[in-house]
C-alpha cells in the first residue's frame, strides 16, 4: 500500500458458508485487493489484530462502533513475541492453544 506498509487480511469462509454469503465475503476480498491488500481466505480466524508488536484482541470488530458493542472487550498488548506467535500460526493454520 502507501509508505511501505503492507496489509494482510485473514477473512472467514468456511465451508458451510451460503452462496449469498460467500458471493458478499468474496466482493468484500476483492474490494480490499484492489485498495493494496494482500487478502486470503480461512477456515477459523482468531479475532486479532497485529500492527508491528502491538497485539488488538477482543470480540469488538477493529471497526465497529456504537452501543450493540456495550458487552464487548477488546485488549490492548504490547508484546513482540506475542504478535510473532500469533501471525505465524495464523499463517500456518495451527489455533493457539492460550488466547
Amino acid at each position: 500500500m502507501h509508505r511501505g506498509v503492507a496489509v494482510n487480511v485473514d477473512v472467514r469462509l468456511h465451508e458451510g458458508a451460503s452462496e449469498p454469503s460467500r458471493k458478499r465475503i468474496l466482493a468484500a476480498c476483492q474490494q480490499l485487493c484492489d485498495v493494496g491488500c494482500c487478502v486470503g481466505t480461512v477456515e477459523w480466524c482468531m479475532d486479532f489484530a497485529v500492527l508491528g508488536r502491538l497485539v488488538w484482541y477482543g470480540g469488538i470488530p477493529l471497526l465497529g462502533y456504537g452501543p450493540r458493542f456495550a458487552d464487548e472487550c477488546s485488549l490492548r498488548v504490547v508484546d513482540p513475541r506475542l504478535a510473532k506467535m500469533l501471525v505465524d500460526n495464523q499463517a500456518q493454520g495451527t489455533k493457539p492453544l492460550v488466547l
